[in-house]
Parts: C-alpha cells; sequence; structure tokens
C-alpha cells in the first residue's frame, strides 16, 4: 500500500483563549491598529519585574506583532527578571502570545520553546490564574505532533486529558482524545488509538470528528470496509467537513480508482476554500494528496503525462507552507526550510518523482533538502522515542538516496559524491547513540563549567523519572496521581536538559558537529591496515561502502527484489542456528553451507582488520562465524571460519571510528559485577570462574552475590556501583539480561531486580572497557536506522566507548573459558580487538574441548565494538605476576605463623 498522508482531526485547534482575551483584546476584534515605537526592549533599560510592565509591553507588541518585532518581544522576555507569582504569571501569559505569534507565522520550533517555557514557569510555581490547558497545553501537543516529535507530544497530551478527566470536562476529555489518537496513528499503533477512540465515543457519540479519526485509524489498519462506515457518519454528522471527503478519495486512491479519489481531493479543496478560517497547511496536505494520485496513476497505467501534472501539484503545496516561495521556483532553497512534516513529505514526493524520471540529480539534491528539513525538526526533540520514530522515517528516503547515487556513480565516480553517500549513510544509522556518546565525551572536557554538572543533574531527573512511568505503566497506574506528578517531572527535567545543552551550545559553538570526512577515513585506514565496511540493509536494495586506504567501493549486494529476499532469508537462517546449542551439532553440513552462502552474498572484503558497521538484521550476525570456503567437514577446527583469516571489529559509526584512539591503560583495574543467584533457577556456577579471571589480572572490587543488588549499584551512596565506576577503568558484569523493545528498554538482572538501562542513560562515564558477559546483552528489538535496543546500547549511550557483549544466550562454561582467555590476552597485549581474536582461535584450537563444544555457538557470541589497536606488549602481567608471587609468600608466611598484618591483601569487596 502506498504510504499516504492520512487525514486525522486534532482537538483543542490553536486560537485565542478566554486568558488571552483579558489580556489582549486586540485579537477579539481584529482591528488593524497603528503601530506606535517603544523603548522598552532596549538593552540599556532597567530590566522590568513587575506585572504592569510586562502587560504594558506585551500590550505594545500586540500592536503590530510582526516578524521583526516577534524577534524583539523575544529578546525582552528572555532579559527581564521576575520576583512574585504575580509577574510570574504575566510572564507565562506573554509566553503563551509570543508562541501564538510565532506559530502563526510558521517560526514553529520557537513557538515550542516559549510555550515550554510558559508550562516551566506555571509548573513550577503552580500558578492557578491561568488556563494552561487550552492557552498552553494543547497548541503544544499539537505542536510537537506537528513536527514529529511524538513522544512529546504523547507527554503532553496525557497530561491534560488527566487534567481534563479530573475536571470532568467532556469537550476537554474529547479534544485530549484526539490528539492522541493522531500520536498512536503516526506511531503506527493503530489499535491503541482504535480502542482509545471507541472511549471518547462512548463519552461523545455524536462527536464527528472523533468518527473521522477512528475512520483514518481503521483504514491504516487495512480495515477498509469499517473506515468507510465510520467516515459515512462522520460525514452525517458533519457535512460539510472537508477532512472526510478527504479520507474517502485516499480509500479510491488505494483501491485503485483513481478518478474516484481525485474527485474527492477536489471536493475537499472547495470545501477548504469555502472556509475563511481555513490554514495553508490544510490546503497544502490536500495538493500533496492529489499530487501522489497522479504519481499512482503514472505508475498504475504507465502514463508519464502525470508527472507534469503531480510536480505542479508538488509546487502548490510549496507555495501554501513557505510564504517566500517564488513564482519560478521550483523547489525551495535551503533558507527557506523550517520544522513542519508535510514540507517533508512534499520533498520526499518531489524526489520520488525525479528518480522515476530518472533525473538523479534532481531527485539527490531534493533528497539534500528533505534530510535538512529532518535535522531541523530533530533539534528539538528532547526524548529518545520521538528520535527513534525519526530515524525510522528516514530509512526509505536513504535508500532512495543511495538508488540515485548509485546510478550516477556509474556515470561518473568522483569523490564528493562519495563524500555525500558516506554522508547519507552515517545519518541512517545509529544516530542517537553515536551523538550520545560524543556528547558525553565533550561533557567531560568541559566538567570545570557549572553548566556541565546542572546537565548532569537534570539527565539523572529524567532517567529516575523515566523508569518511574515504566513501573507505573507495568501497573497499569497511568491515572493516579504519581503518575501525573512523575509525568510533570519528566517533562520538566528533558526541558531543562534541552535549555541547558542550547546554554551550553552557544558558549561553545566550537563543539558542534563538523561531520564527517571521506578523506580522513582513507588516512586511517591505511595508516591501521584496515577495512571498514558499512552496510545498508534497506526495503528493496542493500548496499555496501568499504574503505581501504585510497580504495573506496560502493555498490549494491543486491541488485533485485528476489535477490533481497533471498539475502534477509538467508541472514535469518543463518541466526536461528544461535537459538540453542543443538542447532548447529545437529546438522553441521547445512550450516556450513548456509555460513558459506551468506558470506558470498555480503561480499566482505579481505584486507587487512575488518572493521564492519553493520545494520538491520545484519546486526545479529557473527560474522566470525561465516565460511569463506565451501566445506565437507564436519570437524569445527578445520572448517575455513572468517575468524582464521582476519581479526574483524565492529564499530556503530564512522564518526566513532575517526575519534582519537584512546590506548588500554598499563594500570587497569575492574569493577565486577557477580549476582551469581546460587540455588535459583538463574544460578550462573561459572560466573565465579570470571571472578577469579578478573581478580588475577586487574586491581579488582566486586560486587559478589548478594552484594550486586539494584540498590546497591544505583544509589548515590558512596558504595553504589556508578558512583564507583568513575575510579575503574574496566566494568565486568557476569549476569542475565533481556533486551528492548520499541517501548520497552533492555533490562539487565541484578541480584534483587530487573532494572531497565534507559536508568543509566543519565550516567556519563568513559571507561577503558565495558565486558557484558550475560545473555542477549546484544539483543533487541531492531529499530530502523538506529539498530538493536539492546543492552550493551544502554551502556553505548551512557558513555562506553569500547563494548564486549553477547548476541544470544551463552554457555557460562564456555563464557568462563573464552573470558580466562581473553584476559590472559589482555594482559599481555593490551588491544582489546586482538585479545578477543586469539582467544576465539585459543578456543577453536584447544586439543582438550571436544568437537561438539567447538561450535560457534560457544566460541562465537562475543562481538566487540570500539577502539581497535595493533599489537602492544603490556606491563598488566607484570602485575598478575606479582600478585601471585603475593599470594604465595603470603601462604608460606602464614604457615610459619607469622600474622595476616605483614602480607595482607584482603580483596577489595570484603573491606
Amino acid at each position: 500500500m502506498r504510504r499516504w498522508l492520512f487525514v486525522l482531526i486534532l482537538g483543542g485547534v490553536v486560537g485565542v483563549s478566554s486568558a488571552f482575551a483579558k489580556a489582549c483584546p486586540e485579537l477579539i476584534s481584529g482591528a488593524e491598529l497603528e503601530f506606535k515605537p517603544y523603548t522598552l526592549f532596549t538593552q540599556s533599560q532597567q530590566k522590568p519585574t513587575s506585572a504592569e510592565e510586562i502587560y504594558k509591553t506585551l500590550d505594545t507588541f500586540l500592536e503590530n506583532p510582526d516578524t521583526e518585532h516577534i524577534s524583539t518581544f523575544e529578546d525582552y522576555l528572555t532579559n527581564i527578571e521576575v520576583e512574585h507569582n504575580e509577574a510570574r504569571l504575566a510572564k507565562v501569559i506573554a509566553h503563551s502570545n509570543l508562541a501564538y505569534f510565532q506559530r502563526k507565522n510558521g517560526q514553529l520550533q520557537d513557538a515550542i520553546t516559549n510555550y515550554t517555557k510558559a508550562w516551566g514557569i506555571c509548573d513550577r510555581y503552580n500558578l492557578q490564574d491561568f488556563d494552561i490547558l487550552d492557552s498552553c497545553l494543547k497548541p503544544l501537543g499539537n505542536l510537537y505532533t506537528q513536527t514529529n516529535a511524538l513522544e512529546e507530544a504523547q507527554n503532553t497530551i496525557e497530561q491534560y486529558l488527566l487534567r481534563a478527566q479530573k475536571s470532568k470536562d467532556k469537550d476537554a476529555i474529547a479534544g485530549g482524545i484526539l490528539n492522541l489518537s493522531v500520536v498512536f496513528y503516526s506511531q503506527g499503533k493503530h489499535r491503541q488509538a482504535i480502542q482509545l477512540l471507541e472511549e471518547g465515543l462512548l463519552i461523545q457519540p455524536k462527536n464527528a470528528d472523533l468518527w473521522m479519526n477512528l475512520a483514518s485509524n481503521l483504514f491504516g489498519n487495512k480495515q477498509d470496509d469499517e473506515a468507510i462506515i465510520a467516515v459515512k457518519k462522520s460525514i452525517a454528522l458533519k457535512p460539510s467537513e472537508p477532512n472526510a471527503y478527504k479520507l474517502l478519495g485516499q480509500i479510491y486512491a488505494n483501491q485503485g480508482a483513481y478518478d474516484n479519489a481525485l474527485e474527492a481531493f477536489y471536493a475537499t479543496l472547495e470545501l477548504l476554500n469555502k472556509n475563511q478560517n481555513t490554514i495553508s497547511r490544510d490546503l497544502a496536505k490536500t495538493h500533496l494528496a492529489i499530487a501522489q494520485t497522479y504519481i499512482s496513476q503514472t505508475i498504475a497505467l504507465e502514463q508519464p503525462r502525470y508527472f507534469q501534472k503531480a510536480k505542479l501539484e508538488v509546487i502548490k503545496t510549496y507555495q501554501l507552507l513557505i510564504p517566500n516561495f517564488e513564482s519560478n521556483q521550483e523547489q525551495p532553497t535551503i533558507n527557506q526550510l523550517y520544522s513542519e512534516n508535510t514540507l517533508l513529505d512534499a520533498l520526499d514526493l518531489h524526489s520520488e518523482i525525479a528518480t522515476l524520471e530518472n533525473d538523479h540529480l534532481k531527485a539527490l539534491e531534493i533528497s539534500d533538502l528533505a534530510f535538512e528539513v529532518q535535522r531541523i525538526m530533530q533539534l528539538d526533540m528532547m526524548m529518545q522515542g520521538s528520535q527513534l520514530v525519526m530515524q525510522s522515517s528516514m530509512k526509505r528516503r536513504t535508500e532512495r538516496y543511495l538508488e540515485n547515487a548509485f546510478m550516477l556513480y556509474q556515470q561518473k565516480r568522483s569523490d564528493s559524491l562519495l563524500q555525500s553517500v558516506l554522508n547519507a549513510i552515517e545519518r541512517s544509522k545509529n544516530t542517537l547513540v553515536s551523538s550520545a556518546y560524543l556528547e558525553k565525551k565533550q561533557l567531560s572536557q568541559l566538567s570545570e563549567n557549572p553548566l556541565v554538572d546542572k546537565i548532569t543533574f537534570q539527565e539523572q531527573q529524567v532517567a529516575q523519572a523515566q523508569e518511574k512511568l515504566q513501573k507505573l505503566r507495568k501497573v497499569d497506574a497511568v491515572e493516579s496521581n504519581v503518575y501525573q506528578e512523575t509525568l510533570g517531572e519528566y517533562g520538566n527535567a528533558s526541558r531543562q536538559v534541552q535549555h541547558l545543552k542550547k546554554q551550553l551550545a552557544s558558549e561553545f559553538p566550537l563543539l558542534q558537529d563538523k561531520g564527517i570526512s571521506l578523506s580522513d577515513l582513507k588516512e586511517k585506514t591505511a595508516q591501521k591496515n584496515q577495512t571498514f565496511v558499512h552496510y545498508f540493509i534497506g526495503k528493496e536494495n542493500s548496499y555496501q561502502f568499504a574503505v581501504n586506504g585510497s580504495e573506496v567501493i560502493f555498490k549494491p549486494i543486491t541488485l533485485s527484489a528476489s535477490e533481497q529476499e533471498n539475502l534477509i532469508t538467508t541472514t535469518q537462517n543463518f541466526n536461528r542456528f544461535f537459538t540453542d546449542a543443538g542447532q548447529i551439532n545437529s546438522n553441521p553440513q547445512l550450516y556450513a553451507q548456509t555460513a558459506f552462502e551468506l558470506y558470498k552474498q555480503l561480499q566482505i572484503p579481505k584486507k587487512g582488520q575488518l572493521i564492519i558497521c553493520p545494520d538491520g538484521i545484519l546486526n545479529f550476525v557473527p560474522f566470525v562465524a561465516l565460511l569463506m570456503e565451501e566445506t565437507a567437514t564436519i570437524s569445527y577446527e578445520k572448517m575455513p571460519f572468517l575468524v582464521k583469516e582476519c581479526t574483524l571489529s565492529y564499530e556503530l559509526s564512522a564518526r566513532l571510528y575517526l575519534e582519537m584512539d584512546k590506548k588500554m591503560s598499563d594500570s587497569s583495574s575492574a569493577l565486577g559485577v557477580f549476582p551469581v543467584f546460587e540455588g535459583t533457577d538463574l544460578e550462573l556456577s561459572y560466573s565465579m570462574e570470571e571472578a577469579q579471571v578478573l581478580e588475577s589480572y586487574f586491581m579488582t572490587e566486586l560486587l559478589m552475590r548478594e552484594e550486586a543488588v539494584a540498590e546497591s549499584v544505583l544509589s548515590t551512596a558512596p558504595k553504589a556501583s556508578f558512583a564507583k565506576a568513575y575510579n575503574h577503568n574496566v566494568l565486568h558484569f557476569s549476569t542475565h539480561a533481556t533486551g528492548g523493545t520499541f517501548s520497552k528498554p533492555a533490562m539487565i538482572r541484578f541480584y534483587d531486580a530487573e532494572v531497565p538501562v534507559t536508568r543509566f542513560y543519565g550516567e556519563s562515564f568513559l571507561p577503558d572497557l565495558v565486558v557484558l558477559s550475560a545473555c542477549e546483552t546484544g539483543v533487541g528489538k531492531l529499530i530502523a536506522g538506529e539498530g538493536a535496543q539492546s543492552l550493551a546500547r544502554g551502556f553505548q549511550f551512557a558513555g562506553a566507548r569500547n563494548v564486549l557483549f553477547t548476541l544470544w544466550q551463552v554457555n557460562d562454561r564456555s563464557t568462563a573459558r573464552l573470558m580466562g582467555d581473553y584476559y590472559q590476552n589482555l594482559s599481555k597485549i593490551t588491544s582489546r580487538n586482538l585479545s578477543l581474536h586469539n582467544a576465539q582461535l585459543s578456543y577453536l584450537n584447544d586439543s582438550e574441548i571436544t568437537n561438539a563444544q567447538k561450535s560457534p555457538y560457544y566460541w562465537a557470541p562475543f562481538v566487540y565494538y570500539g577502539t581497535t589497536e595493533i599489537v602492544q606488549e603490556s606491563t598488566l602481567w607484570k602485575w598478575a605476576l606479582g600478585v601471585v608471587i603475593v599470594v604465595f609468600l603470603s601462604l608460606i608466611i602464614f604457615k610459619n605463623g607469622v600474622t595476616s598484618r605483614v602480607f595482607n591483601r584482603k580483596r577489595v569487596h570484603e573491606s
């Protein structure tokens, strides 16, 4: 089904509230007032603090709220200070009025900023004499929806819906349900939206807008017959509602009845043009629906003449959305772009038209504009959920971009085109987690700045509130006072983080991301004799972008729908071999066949060390266990595994690969968390061996058994694990974990409880190494454009650059053996990536291990993401030898009756 701009009604359409009317009577009459100059905005004037002065300045602004005076009035509000609630209330009303005109003027992000400021002041000081719901929260929720900040929208709407339910205001409840259903629709949660709207119809069964949104969600859920029934009920209740006809048009177009669809769309335009209150955005969305219909006609009927009609409709969309769009323009300039999802959809559609017309250069130009709109939209997204949705939407755009780029690359190869391709792939993969790490690193470099402490504190508040909300949702307590209070705390802390980060960015503009350079990537791979391999797994095609010194490879690895389907099927079949220990051993020949087939399909280069940046389903592939040749042997030791040919590591992005490599410290100390779970179904008996190994090679602080409780790890007490984490450069967790989903984060199990990994997001530690020796630490729901929502990603998000983790449920005996070899190698060569490579080879070549135990299931679950190093001699072995000597002498001396105070080396966790 073609992607349509489905019709949904937003409740609580922003107008001038009764609170505004009292403060701004000019808005009611709509009279044109002569502008009178004023001097209150000059920097030399003393900052007003009284409510009377703020209202006076507001009245002056309202006489002529044009673009220039919007900017001046915003500067004024930024610079004043208030001390009393009366003045604070005046400032709330001023921010709300300013936001209203900014939204009307198309300054959506500025409007969001001022609505959130108004809300923040009102919430912080518990101001009561103001209709915060109608004048601030409703328009703010709608703006968040309009700019695709969906988690922020849900947070805002849920808050005012709870307020409306408490006051039993049926109209406000219906408005909240309408707006929340739009958010659910945008998140693809059609069933949840349908249930919500049906509850709303029990309250207001004759609400045409509720029926309208119900119809849209039924259509989105592929329930066309039910959708038609619902939309007809909406029309019966409100015959002149244009959106109802628009939805009918979309249903017709989806069914291939294009003439009927166009008739419905033009009827929609007629109704919209008759209404004096119609906003240009509604007209734009309808023209865009018409353009989509023409494109569908072109493809279905193979009649190119409809392309020109489609382009004309897209241009009309631009004219309606962009105030200064010139009559001779065919596409926006970069300076005309702003945060607006309809504009983003228009650009995507325009790029699709250019692609279908084989105008590949034009398609790339327009896609670059779409990428810029998305970047602007992401600037004010406070919450990770909204950012994840936005990353998912980028995937298809990037796939089309690569399709057009490869067509041009075949005609003329150039570094500038390759640079654009690299930029596009980087934008589409792991952007949030890569940015989070870089941000944590930058904050650590500015640790003396007072803003950094404030940001860290507020991020911790966000993490704690998020964990509390998850627990409340789990017990279905979303209507409780505690939930509402926590939701407010979450939103307030998120706004504070956003505000403080903007302040820091203005103080240190050099901290802004400078992008990635292909020449730098060439230089580093040449210096280290490495091949960096980016994979992009799309819906219709997949691509490889590999760099080894001056050599750059950009090519599709699937050339047709059947090849793409075959790649996905082979990958899924390969991954299934690791669901349990018996899968490979029961049919090693089939495993060998599948492993070689996937190796061929992925077209893996064999030059130097390999650095793989996987995508999509490849996130779960243990590349080291692929086979480079066909083989008939059932002896795993003799199989031609990729691990025997080259050293292989992983990376989240080229941006992180180009970060300055930080060598492993020779004087490493470790923090180990070992719940063990003795006497339970969760028991990890070989975990004790890991603890002993860790203690053999590092100065180690251990949290064993009942010491490894969540309270100990997550509290702010001096003995808390994450307080101690800053004093250690190796962190080792030997426990159980579960992968995350879109709505539920990955979990890590401590002795007494499971804890969501989002709880760690407020931390900012930069250890040399994190080892997650647990089940499925790299597993989680795949989010297009952002990878697996796993425990490992959580640690990377919290600032861990170098992470060793698992892709499936591991056998703890083999894990203990691998960890022993890993740390032994690490003590000798201080190379985190090569130590894993050597440990895996040692396991395969160990004559004491049976053939069945040499199945890749046992030695290939661990993957390493992070800094890669060349082999160098370490002094860690001297520390390990010293420990052995001290222990040996202690035993001799103790045996001869010397008191333990002569040589008393207690384990740190016992002190």
